[in-house]
């Protein structure tokens, strides 16, 4: 499930990662901050993170958490952990999802920023999201234009991109830097473009595929071989 700069094509295309299908997604009892914590020791002052809902009368909290699913292989999987490492580690949360009409609650991997050294890279159950007030704070406005401009591009509901400009502004960033018109964005990834293969261990941000409710989505498994089945099931 991915909900920063994960979300469009400029970050994906950076690291080599060419989803299969892509659905936009929501985590409930959630919000979407911009968490100072984060910064990378660079230009980068913060990135953005979710935790649960601390008010949910605040109508200044981006909340539920929009996002969108991404159906990756493996290899591209392993991509976006190397892409993501050391700030963040990989947890699996329950995430709405409509398909052909149909609302689906489904298990999907997301990356959620480490509180310390002790965080798990890929983490099922300890999930490890602050419960506390963050330490938030304005991204650059490269980044904030990622995240926006993510939104815009997988068609995330008017309401929530909304949120998501009033949430940088109010944070200081300028409205004029989050245009998606005109200079390209600029992914900033730490991984250098790989090459990928075709095995199928789908993931919608990071979802795998199995999830009888998810059937319309299995199709790009078909052909998986044993060894990338055991493969997917350690991983999953």
């Amino acid at each position: 499930f991915a909900y920063g700069a994960n979300m469009g094509a400029a970050k994906l295309d950076h690291i080599g990662v060419h989803p299969t299908r892509t659905l936009p997604g929501e985590l409930p009892h959630h919000e979407m901050i911009f968490d100072r914590s984060l910064n990378d020791g660079s230009a980068e002052p913060a990135f953005a993170n979710i935790r649960h809902t601390e008010d949910p009368l605040d109508p200044t909290a981006v909340s539920p958490v929009n996002g969108v699913l991404h159906a990756v292989d493996k290899h591209e999987m392993e991509a976006l952990d190397q892409s993501e490492s050391p700030l963040y580690h990989r947890v699996k949360l329950p995430v709405q999802v409509d398909i052909d009409g149909e609302r689906h609650e489904v298990k999907a991997w997301t990356y959620i920023g480490n509180e310390g050294p002790g965080a798990s890279h890929a983490d099922e159950g300890r999930h490890h999201i602050p419960l506390g007030r963050a330490d938030e704070g304005a991204p650059s406005s490269r980044y904030g234009r990622l995240v926006v401009c993510g939104a815009k591009e997988r068609a995330l509901p008017p309401g929530y991109q909304q949120k998501l400009h009033r949430a940088l502004e109010l944070l200081g960033v300028p409205k004029s830097s989050l245009t998606c018109d005109g200079a390209q964005l600029e992914p900033h990834a730490m991984l250098a473009h790989q090459a990928v293969q075709s095995s199928c261990a789908v993931a919608a941000a990071f979802l795998f595929c199995g999830p009888a409710q998810l059937s319309r989505l299995r199709s790009s498994c078909d052909g998986e071989s044993e060894a990338e089945e055991t493969a997917r099931a350690r991983i999953s």
